[in-house]
């Protein structure tokens, strides 16, 4: 059987299950061990079970669930609100003041949440009210809370990066470190746009006025509330950087400091606990099958010698190398437009990763634009999630009027994708400085 059909055979199976409402990891599951058996018999899946436990028995998964509590424990103490707060205070006169607010928001709850829907979800509960009131239009109410809200997929520390690190065997810590600078040039191109399209069109995003605050109390609420989280902040990505901890250690300092900073601010309960841990406990299991799911994909597609072939033909193909990979990434925001990111992560990172390394492009400096690609498919039409997670807390704003105002954000993230990919010491710069401290 040639590895043409195998590939064809083991991606109908998944179209098939996935169009049965088979949970997506369980799909991918299925799939190949029923692809095994036909290929290899029970031997065939024996030798699957081995890559199965060492994936997930691989000590270089332990900063997922560590990282997901941290989040959940610094988003449900409500110092999220404390922080918007803050940052609304420090940013006077400026041209689309809360849309550039919902950025710099975005940027630092990225930090500790990890998640763009609770990152989008925070913003529209405290933001988008504020917003409304002050007589903001769609475009710039609606726009950079959907554009900002993918930052979480970049800004570290996240679990994407880890998941991704993982899958495709690179240091988890330096794809920590190179997703940083490229978070903060989207984070960058965002306030931009705001800036000129409100300066151009002041009307879209009139100016208001906060009455006036002793500087003496300004001073008080940024380092009662903004610098915790730095410490916070330092104490995992900073960690990371100087060499001082591995990726595991300094997401379970991250978990200590956010423990004694609830403490701080009196939040440190039971109720909070429990739920923070739970919540943790149901998202690691959901991430491990989905992990599973795909190295057994990746193990399948290799054992059969589909990878191999596969990157033989590529790699023979008397096309450039670059245009290959800026087809990876027009497939990426094709299935975006269709298909949930994890799904897209799964399906492609076992087909994708053996060609990149065959055709000698960096895998760090890929992975980062993948997860751009990613960031840009939860808001890319029809059926970006962060669109629906918005129509679904603003029932009264028209689908047509969402995907409109979050087209400027995915421009300026296509802008991001283009200057990593002619500039690639933006992503890999960070990473060289952290291998200097070791």
């Amino acid at each position: 059987m040639g590895w043409e059909i195998i590939l064809l055979m083991f991606f109908l199976g998944l179209v098939l299950f996935i169009l049965l409402g088979m949970p997506v990891a369980l799909a991918f599951l299925t799939v190949t061990f029923a692809g095994t058996f036909i290929l290899d018999g029970t031997l065939g899946l024996t030798q699957l079970a081995i890559p199965l436990m060492v994936s997930i028995r691989s000590w270089s998964f332990l900063p997922i669930p560590l990282f997901i509590l941290l989040g959940e424990l610094l988003f449900r103490s409500g110092i999220a609100g404390r922080a918007v707060n803050v940052i609304d205070m420090l940013f006077g006169r400026m041209p689309g003041r809360l849309g550039v607010i919902s950025v710099v928001s975005a940027t630092l709850m990225g930090t500790f949440t990890g998640s763009s829907m609770a990152t989008s979800s925070v913003l529209l509960s405290t933001l988008y009210p504020e917003m409304e009131k002050r007589g903001y239009k769609t475009p710039m109410s609606v726009g950079p809370i959907i554009g900002a809200g993918g930052l979480a997929r970049m800004i570290p520390p996240n679990t994407l990066s880890v998941v991704l690190a993982t899958l495709a065997s690179v240091s988890v810590g330096q794809l920590l470190m190179a997703a940083f600078i490229p978070g903060l040039l989207m984070a960058l191109l965002y306030i931009v746009y705001i800036i000129i399209r409100c300066w151009l069109h002041p009307s879209i995003a009139p100016l208001y006025y906060r009455p006036r605050m002793a500087l003496s109390k300004i001073l008080w609420l940024f380092f009662r509330n903004l610098v915790p989280i730095g410490l916070i902040v330092f104490l995992v990505s900073g960690f990371i950087f100087f060499g001082i901890a591995t990726p595991s250690e300094s997401a379970a300092a991250g978990v200590v400091g956010a423990i004694f900073l609830l403490a701080l601010y009196k939040q440190l309960n039971l109720k909070i606990l429990k739920e923070s841990f739970s919540q943790a406990t149901k998202i690691s299991i959901m991430l491990f099958t989905i992990i599973m799911g795909s190295v057994a994909f990746s193990y399948a597609l290799s054992f059969s010698g589909v990878n191999k072939s596969l990157v033989e033909w590529v790699t023979s193909l008397s096309i450039h190398p670059l245009m290959i990979l800026i087809s990876f990434q027009l497939i990426l925001l094709i299935l975006g437009m269709f298909v949930e990111t994890t799904s897209i992560i799964m399906i492609t990172i076992p087909v994708f990763m053996p060609i990149i390394r065959g055709l000698g492009f960096d895998p760090v400096w890929f992975l980062v634009l993948f997860m751009i690609n990613m960031e840009m498919a939860e808001s890319t039409p029809p059926f970006g999630v962060l669109l629906f997670v918005t129509k679904g807390a603003l029932p009264s704003i028209p689908m047509k009027d969402i995907i409109l105002a979050g087209l400027p954000f995915l421009a300026c993230d296509a802008i991001a994708t283009i200057m990593v990919m002619i500039f690639p010491k933006i992503t890999l710069w960070l990473p060289s400085i952290v291998l200097q401290f070791r």
